[in-house]
């Protein structure tokens, strides 16, 4: 597919100036289903054969739990498969991309099964709370 060439071209093109500014740049599927109608990106695999094309340090995957959740599920699989290419995470549950335990994701299992494969880079929570801000971090602070 040519628009995914020119990712790969665009991003090959960008990687020597990150990795000399020393950061790492991202490349996030988003789901198609609810979200994003029409994104080009909205699989993990897709995305990662990109990143692999690529071949650089500073270009790796986001990978958002609420939005592969939607387009694929298998999360913990997913996560094994691609966890080589993987630099960040985002998290929210499904539906409505709230805090942890509104809604389908054990996250106490994931996020168990991120810290037992060694998982040490970041998870960042990108979620509309449910109720209120207050009842939203509690939820992310009780996670274990």
């Amino acid at each position: 597919h040519r628009l995914f060439l020119s990712m790969a071209k665009t991003l090959t093109a960008l990687s020597p100036y990150a990795q000399k500014a020393g950061i790492t740049c991202v490349l996030e599927p988003l789901n198609i289903q609810v979200d994003h109608p029409g994104c080009l990106l909205h699989s993990l695999a897709e995305a990662a054969l990109v990143v692999e094309s690529v071949g650089s340090p500073s270009i790796r995957l986001l990978y958002d739990l609420y939005h592969m959740q939607i387009e694929t599920g298998n999360l913990i699989a997913n996560f094994d498969r691609f966890q080589p290419l993987i630099a960040h995470i985002h998290a929210a549950d499904v539906p409505g991309r709230h805090e942890m335990g509104t809604g389908e994701i054990n996250y106490t299992t994931v996020f168990s099964h991120l810290r037992s494969r060694g998982y040490g880079n970041w998870v960042a929570f990108e979620l509309s709370p449910s109720e209120s801000y207050e009842k939203a971090v509690k939820a992310i602070m009780d996670m274990k």
